[in-house]
């Protein structure tokens, strides 16, 4: 990249980790991405309920990024993207998995630079990855923070890895 050393110079002079810098830009990205193939709601749906959906899918996504995506990419990019535009609906947390979050998780706000525990604060039981975009009520979308840190999260989803795994797609 052209600007590249620019980039890690700045974050340096700043005390910031340009590697932390990048996976959330990288991130940001990949969530444009899928916001950008979700834009026809009426297509979506339309080829969802066909046996050939992902191949369909893929000739869009190809025909718009001009890059050629294996099967793994864009089966996730389809999930990824069909999740965006369903409507969800809270279940609620089953017993199991509650007395596992109480039992497995310590009680204290699962945000690192938080940390604060009760009887300092009111904790909430958070999806990781909000109902509203289609998080589970299993244990392992579950977590605790602090009330605080919870109603400012509201329903936005966590910064996560990038599982588009780019060494697979190949230029048209």
């Amino acid at each position: 990249m052209k600007n590249i050393k620019e980039f890690e110079t700045l974050s340096r002079l700043l005390g910031i980790d340009a590697d932390s810098v990048m996976d959330h830009f990288n991130w940001c990205l990949q969530e444009h991405l899928v916001s950008t193939m979700s834009d026809d709601r009426n297509w979506l749906n339309e080829i969802r309920t066909k046996p050939n959906a992902i191949a369909l899918f893929k000739d869009r996504v190809q025909n718009r990024t001009k890059y050629i995506w294996d099967h793994a990419n864009i089966v996730r990019l389809y999930e990824e993207v069909i999740r965006s535009i369903d409507d969800h609906y809270r279940k609620p947390i089953s017993y199991d998995d509650l007395l596992r979050l109480f039992t497995n998780v310590e009680l204290k706000c699962a945000k690192p630079s938080c940390g604060r525990r009760p009887p300092d604060v009111v904790m909430h039981i958070d999806h990781i990855l909000p109902t509203s975009k289609g998080g589970s009520s299993k244990y392992d979308n579950l977590q605790f923070l602090c009330q605080e840190c919870n109603l400012r999260k509201s329903n936005k989803k966590e910064i996560s890895k990038i599982w588009i795994k780019l060494e697979s797609l190949q230029l048209f």
